[in-house]
């Protein structure tokens, strides 16, 4: 079981348009679909999954940016600021529902998991933006410190 729960995690973050058992035939349902947008979907899965690690991709990044937003969550729970507070509790319900998500379509899914990450995909990219956003302002706050202003990002 546990070994199949690690490759439904693996899975879960594979194409999400490489799923069906006949992908690649003639049999597949989306096999009309792919003559006409085959070429914008050999694009896109080559950048989201050819990079660092295929077939994973980017996703490999996504306990870094979990992590950092726990860190941040914790960070803002804590404040006395109201709007600060609820900035908080915004990022702890993009990390109940990732994790919630992840956890059970890897542990109660198979072969058709990766379908269930757009759930959700627009939290991740969420919480994704907001790390790189908050990464890069800081360092762009390192490089010229008087006239970057830090904007207050959850």
């Amino acid at each position: 079981y546990a070994t199949r729960a690690l490759q439904g995690l693996r899975d879960l973050f594979t194409p999400s348009t490489e799923w069906h058992p006949y992908t690649g035939t003639e049999r597949s349902p989306h096999y009309q679909h792919r003559s006409v947008l085959g070429g914008y979907e050999a694009v896109v899965n080559r950048l989201m999954h050819g990079f660092p690690v295929s077939p994973v991709g980017v996703y490999l990044f996504l306990p870094i940016v979990m992590a950092w937003t726990v860190r941040r969550a914790w960070q803002l729970s804590l404040t006395a600021d109201r709007e600060s507070q609820a900035r908080g509790a915004m990022l702890w319900l993009c990390l109940f529902n990732v994790t919630y998500i992840v956890g059970i379509s890897s542990a109660v899914t198979f072969l058709e998991s990766s379908r269930y990450r757009y759930q959700a995909e627009s939290l991740i990219w969420v919480m994704t933006a907001l790390c790189v956003a908050t990464l890069c302002s800081s360092l762009a706050g390192r490089r010229h410190p008087k006239t970057v202003s830090h904007p207050q990002f959850p």
